[in-house]
Protein backbone atom coordinates (compact mmCIF):
# COMPACT_ATOMS: atom_id res chain seq x y z
CA UNK A 1 0.00 0.00 0.00
CA UNK A 2 1.66 3.32 -0.85
CA UNK A 3 -0.03 6.63 -0.18
CA UNK A 4 1.26 10.05 -0.86
CA UNK A 5 -0.33 13.59 0.32
CA UNK A 6 1.20 16.66 -1.07
CA UNK A 7 0.21 20.81 -0.60
CA UNK A 8 0.79 23.38 -2.36
CA UNK A 9 1.65 27.05 -0.65
CA UNK A 10 1.31 29.57 -3.53
CA UNK A 11 4.08 32.15 -3.65
CA UNK A 12 3.11 34.36 -6.37
CA UNK A 13 4.08 32.68 -10.14
CA UNK A 14 6.27 30.27 -7.67
CA UNK A 15 4.76 27.32 -5.44
CA UNK A 16 6.13 25.44 -2.51
CA UNK A 17 5.19 22.03 -2.39
CA UNK A 18 5.68 19.84 0.93
CA UNK A 19 3.87 16.46 1.38
CA UNK A 20 4.15 13.03 2.84
CA UNK A 21 4.82 9.67 1.95
CA UNK A 22 4.08 6.14 3.72
CA UNK A 23 4.81 3.05 1.90
CA UNK A 24 3.74 -0.14 3.43
CA UNK A 25 5.01 -3.64 2.36
CA UNK A 26 3.85 -6.80 3.18
CA UNK A 27 5.44 -10.29 2.21
CA UNK A 28 4.63 -13.77 3.09
CA UNK A 29 6.70 -16.92 2.11
CA UNK A 30 6.81 -20.16 4.10
CA UNK A 31 4.85 -18.86 6.84
CA UNK A 32 7.14 -15.92 7.15
CA UNK A 33 5.87 -12.34 7.08
CA UNK A 34 7.77 -9.64 6.40
CA UNK A 35 6.62 -5.96 6.86
CA UNK A 36 8.56 -3.11 5.68
CA UNK A 37 7.17 0.67 6.42
CA UNK A 38 8.80 3.31 5.01
CA UNK A 39 7.58 7.35 5.54
CA UNK A 40 9.32 10.19 3.83
CA UNK A 41 8.55 13.89 3.76
CA UNK A 42 9.01 15.76 0.35
CA UNK A 43 9.63 19.04 -0.63
CA UNK A 44 9.33 21.29 -3.82
CA UNK A 45 9.62 23.85 -5.75
CA UNK A 46 7.30 24.84 -8.69
CA UNK A 47 6.66 27.18 -11.21
CA UNK A 48 4.71 28.79 -14.31
CA UNK A 49 7.11 28.97 -17.11
CA UNK A 50 4.75 29.51 -19.84
CA UNK A 51 1.69 32.14 -19.27
CA UNK A 52 -1.03 31.58 -21.62
CA UNK A 53 -3.69 34.47 -22.30
CA UNK A 54 -7.53 32.89 -22.78
CA UNK A 55 -8.73 35.62 -25.32
CA UNK A 56 -5.07 34.88 -27.19
CA UNK A 57 -4.84 31.48 -29.60
CA UNK A 58 -1.96 29.55 -28.65
CA UNK A 59 1.25 29.20 -31.24
CA UNK A 60 1.24 25.61 -32.64
CA UNK A 61 4.81 25.02 -32.42
CA UNK A 62 4.57 25.77 -28.78
CA UNK A 63 4.22 22.60 -26.41
CA UNK A 64 3.28 22.36 -23.21
CA UNK A 65 5.31 19.62 -21.47
CA UNK A 66 3.49 18.22 -17.83
CA UNK A 67 5.72 17.01 -15.40
CA UNK A 68 3.23 15.21 -14.00
CA UNK A 69 3.43 11.46 -13.19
Amino acid sequence: MENFVTADLHLGATSLRVGFRNNILSTSINDITTRTITYSAVIGVTTEWISLNPSRKADNSARIISALY
